[in-house]
C-alpha cells in the first residue's frame, strides 16, 4: 500500500484496515457471531435468574417483554427470547394464556 498504508496502519495502532482484509465468508460471520449471541442470552438469563433468586423477582411477578428485554439489553429479539426460554425449561417461569410471563411458584 505504500506510504499511505503505513500511515493508515500507524494511526490504528498497527491494525489494517477493513478494506486490507480478505473478505469474509458467511462462515466467518456465523463462527464469530454465534459465541457472542450464545453469551449474550446467557448473560440475560442469569441476570434474570438473580433476580428471581434474591426475590426481586418473587413468585407470581411478571417478568419484562421479550421486546422490553431487548431494548433494555440492546439485543434481538430472538436473543432476549432464548434467555426467556432458557428459564421456562429450568422451570423458573411460566407463560400463562395471554403470553404473559411471570416467576414460578411452589405450585407451578
Amino acid at each position: 500500500m505504500g506510504d499511505a498504508g503505513a500511515a493508515v496502519r500507524e494511526h490504528l495502532g498497527g491494525r489494517t484496515s477493513q478494506r486490507d482484509r480478505p473478505a469474509a465468508s458467511y462462515r466467518d460471520h456465523m463462527t464469530e457471531e454465534l459465541p457472542e449471541d450464545e453469551a449474550r442470552y446467557q448473560e440475560i438469563a442469569d441476570s434474570l435468574r438473580e433476580r428471581i433468586d434474591s426475590g426481586e423477582l418473587p413468585p407470581g411477578a411478571m417478568l419484562p417483554s421479550i421486546a422490553r428485554i431487548s431494548q433494555e439489553w440492546g439485543v434481538s429479539t430472538t436473543t432476549a427470547a432464548n434467555a426467556v426460554k432458557l428459564l421456562h425449561s429450568e422451570g423458573l417461569i411460566r407463560t400463562a394464556e395471554g403470553g404473559d410471563t411471570f416467576v414460578a411458584g411452589p405450585d407451578d
